[in-house]
């Protein structure tokens, strides 16, 4: 398991636009694949499907699209982790404590001479569950290693609301269908491309906010979009055309603007 900074933001990434548009249309990420340590497991594979989210650093964000995919949307840390999302637990395949939860997991798996009960608290647990280590797949070594994904899990389903998402992001290519898909649905975050290199100058035209009381100075200081806080001196209102334009010089290229949202509160 890997410590985590939890203003940060956690991604979860697709390689379709059609996945990412009924994703944001649904307001709900779909648990579709199973993971974990029981994953294969005939009986029990229906309770380990996840959905899966990366806490990646900002020079690994074109790694994690080559791996997962261009589209996708991002969340904040603390909300993810309050809509029940987890660290992934990676224990390297022959270690110490990987071998006593393997045989533990074995056991209360195949070795009772019947199927094991799904509803066993166990079964909560696996899905968050990695062995990381070289395998043997079809007459070769292979190597299964993705702790640098710094990877989360939520086990189910993932619903959620247009204001708990931090941003979107897609090539830059497909961001005005996008575009229109996320101001139909409500979406007022940025939008960004993974793939634009450092000091790219983010273009105009992500979409507006609706209200006026909505500020830059909650765009970069906790939640996006944020209003107004009760007893917080906050910026005058800035008007609803040409935010983008008006934000402070060192927001303008997406290295800055990754840096201040990966910042610590």
């Amino acid at each position: 398991m890997t410590e985590t900074n939890e203003s940060g933001v956690l991604l979860h990434l697709t390689r379709e636009s059609t996945s990412i548009k009924s994703i944001l249309g649904d307001q709900q990420v779909r648990a579709v694949n199973a993971y974990g340590a029981v994953r294969k497991h005939d009986t029990l594979r229906d309770t380990q499907r996840v959905v899966c989210l990366s806490e990646i650093e900002p020079d690994s964000r074109v790694r994690l699209a080559d791996r997962r995919g261009d589209f996708g949307l991002a969340f904040r840390a603390d909300w993810a982790k309050s809509a029940g999302a987890a660290p992934v637990w990676y224990l390297p395949r022959d270690a110490g404590p990987q071998q006593v939860l393997f045989n533990l997991v074995k056991a209360m798996a195949y070795g009772r001479g019947k199927d094991p009960d799904p509803q066993h608290p166990l079964w909560k647990l696996t899905p968050f569950i990695d062995y990381p280590g070289t395998y043997e797949a079809n007459g070769a070594p292979t190597s299964y290693e993705w702790s640098w994904e710094r990877e989360w899990r939520v086990h189910g389903h993932l619903p959620f609301r247009p204001a708990d998402v931090k941003f979107v992001c897609a090539p830059e290519a497909a961001h005005d269908d996008l575009r229109a898909v996320m101001l139909h649905r409500g979406y007022e975050c940025p939008l960004i491309d993974l793939r634009w290199p450092p000091g790219h100058r983010a273009p105009a035209g992500t979409p507006e906010p609706k209200t006026q009381e909505r500020t830059v100075h909650g765009l970069f200081d906790g939640d996006p979009w944020a209003g107004s806080d009760p007893g917080v001196e906050i910026d005058p209102p800035m008007p609803v055309q040409g935010w983008r334009e008006q934000l402070d010089e060192p927001y303008d290229t997406l290295d800055d603007w990754w840096e201040e949202y990966h910042r610590d509160d």
